[in-house]
């Protein structure tokens, strides 16, 4: 589901966007950390989705938590900006 969420992704167009945002969002619920960091970058960015920091916060903190080191990596940069 992820790697097909990616390649949504790349073909571009807000209809893939939206598509690929759901499949993150499927395999994220399902426990895929990288997915987690993918759904997250969505919100972050409001790709395929309207922008919500907390929302893309709140996936990589549960990334994090599964020992995902591009998770922990962003979080620690959005406590230095003050995010």
């Amino acid at each position: 589901m992820r790697e097909l969420g990616k390649l949504k992704i790349t073909l571009g167009g807000s209809e893939e966007a939206k598509l690929a945002k759901d499949m993150f969002q499927k395999a994220a619920e399902a426990g895929d950390s990288e997915a987690m960091v993918l759904l997250a970058k969505n919100y972050a960015f409001g790709i395929g989705t309207e922008p919500s920091f907390a929302s893309a916060k709140s996936w990589l903190e549960r990334a994090a938590k599964r020992d995902n080191k591009e998770a922990k990596e962003m979080l620690a940069v959005m406590a230095l900006k003050g995010g």
